[in-house]
């Protein structure tokens, strides 16, 4: 009896080392399919999260530009009708001292710039000179620039320009 319970016990010792082998390697595989899908679905939601937070700061930035225009647009008028060149090189300058500001320019009724001053000192107004085409800074920064939106190109609604 004690040695047909020895056996019973060494077989059923075996099975359990078995199956406690097969139930860890079933968790680990468990384990590493979890894992998987779940650092799917966190780079799928990483990557939704950075696509939201790029277009929120691109619509900030696109706003605060639209501002800055607005605001450089409504200070302007009186000095482009004078031609008063030095106060709207101030205006630019003082434009300038904004981080989110590479460059202003302000331009008469043929396109030809009233204002010359670009911050050379500023690495991406550097960055377009060094990449920029052509004879002249101006026209190295303004081929290297991206798309200008048409709503930032202000005209004063009193003035008719060319007059």
């Amino acid at each position: 009896m004690a040695q047909r319970l020895q056996q019973d016990s060494a077989a059923l010792s075996s099975a359990l080392e078995q199956a406690s082998g097969e139930v860890q390697t079933g968790l680990q595989a468990l384990a590493g399919k979890t894992q998987g899908r779940l650092a799917e679905g966190l780079s799928t939601r990483l990557g939704e999260e950075q696509q939201q937070l790029r277009l929120l700061l691109e619509g900030g930035l696109q706003q605060s530009a639209d501002d800055i225009a607005q605001l450089l647009a409504a200070v302007a008028p009186k000095a482009i009708w004078d031609n008063d060149v030095p106060a709207l090189t101030e205006l630019v300058r003082m434009a300038q001292r904004n981080s989110a500001v590479v460059f202003v320019v302000y331009l008469d009724a043929q396109g030809q710039r009233l204002t010359r001053h670009l911050n050379r000192q500023d690495y991406r107004v550097q960055t377009l000179l060094d990449k920029g085409e052509g004879a002249r800074p101006w026209t190295r920064c303004c081929r290297q620039r991206p798309r200008i939106n048409p709503s930032t190109l202000l005209r004063p609604r009193s003035v008719r320009w060319g007059q």
